[in-house]
């Protein structure tokens, strides 16, 4: 960050000055005063250095972008060096120079560049030639007021940093350098001295700098309405478009939160529904083993009475004497006859089959994979004339 110290008195005229000139004069890509300003054709400039590394993987005759807006445009043959160059951005950041100094005040640019070798202090500068754009002490001022083709504008250096004065900067001619610029050719479009003019534009239309000026001037003054308007518009776009992202993510969220309900409410009816159908099993689970158990109950109570009767039976037979046979003979064939009656095996015994039969719903939602939660739809509700690039609306939204 560099400091200057303003050698005025009007601090404030040079402090105005010196904030509406720095924004302006400073290169958007190192962010520092512009050194050899290069105009790209959708009017951004920028340090010769600067705009030659940002294209350093482009060659003459290719296509680049602007780093600031991203307007393509094509680089000379002779390479960035061919671009125009800036001097309104040359001239603002001269007058910052001639404003301030760092360290001290701004001396005489006669004396300095004369008498510097032989002067053991250079006097200070008290007002500047816009003629010569010069900055001068009193002494060296005095030809300027007395100069032959009229007196020079001169103004004191406390009152230098008002935009009229930058305004009334005289520039210098590239192509010679001790010559002003005084006209305009409209047929070549380019600024020229009168040695230029001599040399190669008699023929040409050609115009006085500060009447071509104000003509221009005007045209700018209607373009910089219309893109005001226009730059009016586009903010007022912005903020809708801010208002509506907001209320968009907002329906977003809303609907997040609708889905995530669905779901819970989905999954609180599918446990309760399980719940239900579990406690049946259970219950038919409980029934149908207590009747089997009761079978079985039954079963063993009759193999145990078969069973000790043929034990029984069978031992008296073997071991009994005859007249112990004789005795029991017919007790043991009732019995046997009352067993046989009593004791019938079922042709089958009821034991229910348990079978789980999917609802039909549910069955063909897995089948065809249907969303039980939900569907999402979204409406065309886009700014004016902007291109949709959204999955869910193809179409350009007018």
């Amino acid at each position: 960050m560099q400091c200057f110290v303003v050698c005025s008195c009007d601090h404030m005229a040079a402090s105005k000055l010196k904030w509406r000139v720095t924004e302006i004069a400073t290169c958007p890509i190192c962010l520092d005063e512009f050194v050899e300003a290069k105009s790209l054709p959708c009017v951004h400039s920028f340090c010769l250095k600067c705009i030659e590394q940002h294209c350093r993987n482009s060659a003459p005759g290719q296509s680049a972008n602007c780093p600031v807006c991203r307007a393509e445009f094509k680089i000379p043959q002779n390479g960035i060096c061919g671009l125009p160059n800036n001097f309104f951005l040359k001239n603002l950041v001269d007058a910052k120079k001639d404003m301030y100094e760092e360290g001290g005040e701004v001396v005489c640019d006669v004396c300095v560049k004369d008498n510097a070798s032989e002067l053991d202090v250079v006097p200070a500068a008290v007002v500047y030639c816009l003629d010569c754009c010069q900055k001068l002490c009193r002494p060296c001022s005095h030809p300027h007021k007395m100069w032959s083709g009229g007196p020079h504008q001169l103004r004191e250096m406390a009152d230098i940093g008002e935009t009229e004065d930058l305004q009334q900067r005289r520039s210098r001619c590239e192509k010679h350098e001790f010559n002003f610029i005084e006209l305009y050719c409209f047929d070549c479009k380019v600024n020229l001295c009168m040695k230029c003019f001599a040399i190669g534009h008699t023929r040409h239309k050609c115009g006085e700098v500060d009447q071509v000026a104000g003509e221009f001037s005007k045209h700018i003054d209607a373009d910089v309405k219309q893109v005001r308007q226009r730059l009016y518009e586009f903010t007022a776009a912005m903020a809708k478009a801010e208002e509506r992202s907001t209320n968009f993510c907002a329906d977003v969220e809303k609907v997040e939160s609708e889905v995530v309900e669905m779901a819970e409410r989905l999954k609180r009816l599918i446990d309760k529904h399980v719940d239900e159908v579990q406690q049946q099993v259970r219950e038919l689970k409980a029934v149908t083993v207590k009747d089997i158990d009761a079978q079985k109950d039954s079963l063993s109570l009759a193999l145990v009475a078969m069973e000790s009767y043929a034990e029984y039976a069978t031992e008296l037979k073997k071991k009994g004497s005859h007249a112990d046979v004789i005795m029991a003979a017919d007790k043991l064939h009732s019995r046997a006859n009352e067993l046989l009656q009593t004791y019938v095996i079922p042709d089958q015994c009821y034991i229910p089959a348990v079978v789980f039969t999917p609802s039909h719903t549910v069955d063909d939602l897995l089948h065809t994979g249907q969303n039980i939660i939900g569907s999402l739809g979204a409406t065309a509700n886009a700014l004016p004339g902007v291109l949709c690039h959204s999955p869910l609306c193809n179409s350009t939204w007018q």
